[in-house]
């Protein structure tokens, strides 16, 4: 296992059997994993001191919810927190909208 300097990672997927895989990979690794199954449980670490330094969010969250997370102002943070849109293809038929510079990863039987 590698020291991952306490690098904080939040995943946020509807699926908890995704959050659970991601959260014990991820940990094996020494990264601190937090998990939220909602748009509200990401806000409640958003604005924190210290927020996560990376967030893997499932664009489906979107899909249930009017709310929308502020993405520009996690990269407005020095240092900016890191984004990885982790969701399937059509991800780009919902009503969100990412930063420049934000990673997708697309889900199937892979990754």
């Amino acid at each position: 296992m590698r020291c991952a300097n306490k690098y904080t990672i939040l995943i946020a997927d509807r699926n908890p059997y995704v959050r659970k895989f991601l959260k014990r990979e991820l940990a094996k690794e020494g990264y601190q994993v937090i998990l939220a199954s909602s748009i509200r449980e990401v806000f409640k670490f958003m604005f924190t001191k210290r927020p996560p330094d990376l967030f893997v969010i499932d664009p489906e969250l979107f899909a249930y919810t009017k709310e929308t997370l502020p993405f520009t102002s996690l990269q407005g943070r020095v240092p900016a927190s890191s984004i990885i849109v982790h969701g399937f293809r059509h991800f780009n038929d919902l009503p969100i909208e990412v930063p420049r510079g934000t990673v997708f990863v697309e889900k199937d039987g892979e990754s």
